[in-house]
């Protein structure tokens, strides 16, 4: 964390209302606006939790990158990425939170636009790609989290492999040393207990993998 710095929140639903309020009670940071692109920001009031909200589009004109840094508070995992890619070619850095109230240890390796909220355990020697976020979840010794990955409540056995842009949903588990490829929807209850492929949906149905493509369903689960 860094003392001091103000803050952009990308959002305006119940992710960014529980970002602006841990990063005001649990960090150095100070939340000073919202922004949304244009078609979303709201047209009879341009605030938010007593936030003003400004658009996406000219947001580098009103907070310059040199003086604020941004997050992205968004669940989607391919929007949340275009959003981080945008962000970055505006010139921002980026915010990471790390709770409090979760336990991890020391040699924790993150990078850049991480989120992990309370109620979390890390076990040692885990690696969480940029761009992740991490809800009440349990991740075991030498897991790999990749890039643009969402953990919802779930647990993530000894040396699990999570590809990028993969979700898993609450109380699903991962078996140690299980890799879930690219781009998979591990839905709630599912228990993976071999390897998966790229692009693979599994719902909580005897944790079967379904007939359907994530690209499909990926603006629809989250």
């Amino acid at each position: 964390m860094t003392a001091g710095k103000k803050l952009i929140i990308y959002g305006s639903g119940s992710f960014a209302e529980y970002a602006i309020y841990v990063f005001q009670n649990d960090s150095f940071y100070e939340v000073v606006a919202l922004t949304v692109e244009a078609a979303f920001r709201p047209t009879d009031d341009h605030n938010h939790c007593q936030l003003p909200v400004v658009c996406f589009e000219e947001v580098e004109e009103i907070y310059p990158p040199s003086e604020y840094l941004m997050f992205i508070a968004v669940g989607n995992n391919w929007l949340r990425q275009r959003l981080f890619e945008e962000s970055r070619k505006k010139g921002f850095q980026f915010a990471s939170y790390l709770s409090s109230k979760a336990l991890h240890w020391d040699d924790l390796v993150h990078g850049d636009h991480v989120f992990i909220g309370d109620a979390s355990f890390i076990q040692p020697f885990v690696e969480i790609g940029q761009n992740s976020v991490i809800f009440a979840s349990t991740v075991g010794h030498h897991a790999k989290i990749g890039e643009n990955v969402l953990l919802s409540g779930c647990t993530l056995g000894g040396n699990a492999d999570i590809g990028c842009n993969s979700f898993v949903g609450m109380n699903a588990a991962i078996k140690q040393g299980v890799k879930v490829g690219k781009s998979n929807i591990i839905g709630m209850g599912c228990s993976i207990m071999h390897d998966t492929n790229e692009d693979e949906v599994y719902s909580s149905s005897s944790s079967r993998k379904r007939k359907i493509s994530s690209q499909r369903i990926k603006d629809r689960y989250l």
